[in-house]
């Protein structure tokens, strides 16, 4: 009985350890006021437990730094999402989500759009998802967005119905 509560003292101090090395070195955590930074760290912890719930491997590492992206950018992270399902046969599981993204960059809407507000800068959004370590892959998409809290499936939805408005014209 002790062996079993050990292990878990000792994941769960790594993954604490992985999570806060993750936000002390990563320059993209550095803009976020503590409040949104203790919403992050609660949305973080949220997901990781789901996944634990469903006995879904993960890391810390990239489910802190999907969650920020998500975040951050839940306009694009549903284009890419969207996107993905309906083209999943495309992409392989090492694909990453900047592939997906170069993919689908020229279809977002850059004006007269009200949801791009929901978004923070869409340089930045490029930048991480080029430069984020680990790099955010197919793979992390499959396995952490039934877990993901935080990406409104209504925001899909909108961005379907408002893509087939502008078709028709």
């Amino acid at each position: 009985k002790k062996k079993s509560v050990n292990r878990k003292k000792k994941s769960k101090a790594l993954s604490t350890h992985d999570l806060t090395d993750q936000l002390l070195k990563n320059d993209y955590f550095l803009d976020i006021n503590p409040r949104n930074l203790r919403r992050l760290i609660n949305i973080i912890a949220l997901t990781g437990r789901l996944l634990r719930a469903y006995h879904i491997d993960f890391n810390w590492r990239i489910l802190s730094s999907w969650i920020y992206l998500v975040e951050q950018w839940p306009y694009r992270c549903s284009w890419l999402v969207m996107y993905y399902d309906e083209n999943a046969d495309e992409f392989g599981d090492e694909s990453t989500l900047n592939d997906v993204y170069m993919k689908i960059k020229n279809q977002i809407p850059v004006t007269n759009e009200p949801l791009l507000e929901l978004d923070r800068n869409p340089r930045k959004f490029e930048q991480f998802l080029m430069n984020s370590q680990p790099t955010l892959t197919v793979m992390v998409l499959k396995k952490i967005l039934p877990c993901t809290s935080n990406l409104d499936p209504y925001l899909i939805k909108l961005i379907k119905g408002n893509r087939s408005l502008n078709l028709n014209f």
